[in-house]
């Protein structure tokens, strides 16, 4: 009985083993960005340094500020610019290093109605090199909102938990119950 349940398990679990390939990160609520911006970045599935060659899909959600309005910018409406070195990604997670020693940026903008999230990195501040991120939403060409500094590296983007997961977890928790309680009834 426990080999056949055994095998069931590998074959599920083997059947849910996917091909390298894209990955979709979540930009909501995550360290790195504290400007209210909300969607996903979709990479080609690299790990390691991306390039802007990397980065394929996006959706992201500018709230309105300064009397602008809110803007969704995407692949089909914006542009993307990344510097070398300052994004990289691990299969869970997008990082962003703020504290690289020369002024660049990962930026989506539209340039025409002045729409922008931006990452900064090389800035000087009292605490030393750092970063931070800027939005733009449309009111102005110089009405952009600030987040406090950031030094170091921090999270912009993170990988969604599967949903299938916490249900096959549920399961594999009730199974145990069983066999336990089988157990305690045998003894």
């Amino acid at each position: 009985m426990k080999s056949k349940l055994f095998g069931v398990l590998v074959c599920v679990a083997l059947l849910n083993v996917r091909p390298a390939g894209a990955t979709t990160y979540n930009v909501n609520n995550t360290p790195g960005n504290v400007l209210g911006v909300t969607g996903f970045i979709t990479t080609d599935g690299n790990t390691g340094f991306l390039s802007s060659g990397d980065i394929i899909d996006w959706s992201l959600t500018i709230p309105a500020t300064n009397g602008g309005t809110a803007f969704t910018l995407t692949n089909s409406n914006s542009s993307v610019a990344l510097g070398s070195n300052l994004l990289a990604a691990t299969s869970t997670m997008l990082s962003f290093n703020f504290s690289s020693p020369s002024l660049s940026s990962l930026s989506f903008q539209n340039a025409a109605l002045q729409y922008a999230v931006i990452w900064f990195s090389g800035i000087a501040f009292s605490g030393g090199v750092g970063g931070n991120q800027e939005i733009g939403d449309g009111s102005c060409s110089l009405c952009f909102a600030n987040s406090p500094p950031f030094f170091g590296t921090e999270i912009i983007g993170t990988v969604p938990l599967p949903a299938a997961l916490p249900l096959f977890a549920s399961g594999l928790g009730v199974l145990g119950l069983l066999a336990w309680r089988r157990k305690s009834a045998a003894a």
